[in-house]
């Protein structure tokens, strides 16, 4: 039998300094999902920046979200995700003093968790905007429930991205329930034709569900004192981002303890505050959680855990998206030809069928559906 030997730290250090390129991502993507060996020897590393931050700089700048590396990229994420001491390092360990490429806001001193936290929901915010391609709202929560119990010291910019998503999301659900109980009025007043008791509702209700597990996962005992920034977003936030849930009781088990503890850290407020000014209140809130923690009402709930899996179709996702790619750097010579004027490229019959081959279910929407794979709740 024929065994391929190949340096890892040779390979990741070519990978890594080729990213974002395309064809470095779907390696990178290939070798995390079917080598284990190299899998655990990233998990090793000390400086998974250098996979990280070229991915989330990538996601951010990308314009087109339906594009197959945004795709790619999300599903990367959702792996690493998946080792608990993965996302400790990102939230822990790596701190970037500045983000250059992030012009919105000041990102100063901000830890990689952070930083991944504030790209991959403005990513699910754009999403919404654009197009809302569900594959990529799954992939960007996955990761970030994926990441929620190993939070700490999350910086405000990220506290305030989640508490935003909450409260986005609580918004269209209140829309989307008000639609299917006039849809299911006039479906009874019509013997109940073209009333759906799912759909749209049971997608955004799911949706809904996994933002609110990402904050109350971010609370846990363990992280409650350090990521008190994110008390203090939901605290000031909650008449828009969780109370209009309590009307609904399908998120009791998460909103009703979270509502019970932001009432009391409230009441420790009220007590105890003599400045309103932000930084103030934030310390506060730290000092609350650190001298009253066996008193306050607990927020302990059991996250979903994302985990990636291909699809049986796979092929028909990758197949055509490989010789695009190998096409477009020119990699085979001998099928890539130039005509007289060296104008375009020219390659064989065989070549073409091979690209076009599944043609249909190329895009990352598809992919998901039938094709790449998706994020799998366990």
């Amino acid at each position: 039998s024929f065994v391929l030997s190949a340096d890892f730290e040779e390979l990741y250090q070519h990978l890594t300094d080729a990213l974002p390129q395309e064809w470095a991502i779907v390696a990178l993507y290939s070798l995390l999902y079917h080598n284990k060996s190299f899998k655990q020897f990233v998990f090793a590393k000390s400086d998974v920046d250098t996979i990280v931050v070229p991915l989330l700089q990538m996601l951010h700048l990308q314009s087109d979200l339906q594009a197959n590396k945004v795709y790619m990229a999300l599903v990367i994420l959702v792996i690493l995700t998946e080792d608990a001491s993965f996302s400790d390092t990102l939230h822990t360990r790596l701190t970037m003093e500045k983000v250059p490429w992030f012009t919105h806001r000041s990102l100063n001193d901000i830890s990689l968790g952070s930083l991944s936290t504030v790209v991959l929901v403005r990513t699910v915010k754009k999403n919404m905007a654009q197009g809302r391609e569900l594959h990529l709202v799954t992939n960007c929560l996955g990761a970030l429930v994926n990441m929620a119990p190993n939070a700490a010291q999350l910086h405000p910019a990220a506290a305030q991205q989640i508490t935003e998503l909450i409260a986005l999301l609580t918004r269209r659900f209140t829309r989307v329930l008000k639609t299917a109980a006039e849809a299911k009025q006039g479906a009874a007043a019509n013997d109940g034709e073209d009333y759906d008791e799912g759909g749209e509702l049971e997608m955004v209700s799911e949706v809904v569900r996994l933002s609110l597990q990402i904050a109350a996962a971010s609370l846990n005992d363990r992280a409650l004192a350090s990521n008190k920034h994110l008390i203090y977003s939901l605290l000031y936030q909650r008449s828009s981002a969780l109370l209009p849930l309590l009307q609904s009781r399908r998120f009791d088990d998460i909103v009703v303890p979270l509502n019970a503890f932001l009432d009391a850290i409230e009441t420790g407020i009220s007590e105890e505050e003599t400045n309103t000014g932000v930084e103030a209140t934030v310390r506060l809130i730290e000092g609350l959680v650190l001298h009253s923690k066996t008193t306050l009402p607990s927020i302990a709930i059991s996250p979903a855990k994302f985990q990636y899996e291909e699809q049986e179709s796979s092929e028909s996702f990758f197949i055509p998206y490989l010789w695009d790619i190998i096409l477009s750097l020119d990699a085979i010579p001998f099928l890539v030809t130039k005509d007289e004027d060296g104008a375009e490229d020219v390659y064989s019959n065989e070549c073409k069928e091979a690209k076009q081959q599944g043609t249909a279910v190329m895009t990352a929407g598809n992919a998901f559906e039938g094709g790449g794979g998706s994020g799998e709740v366990l």
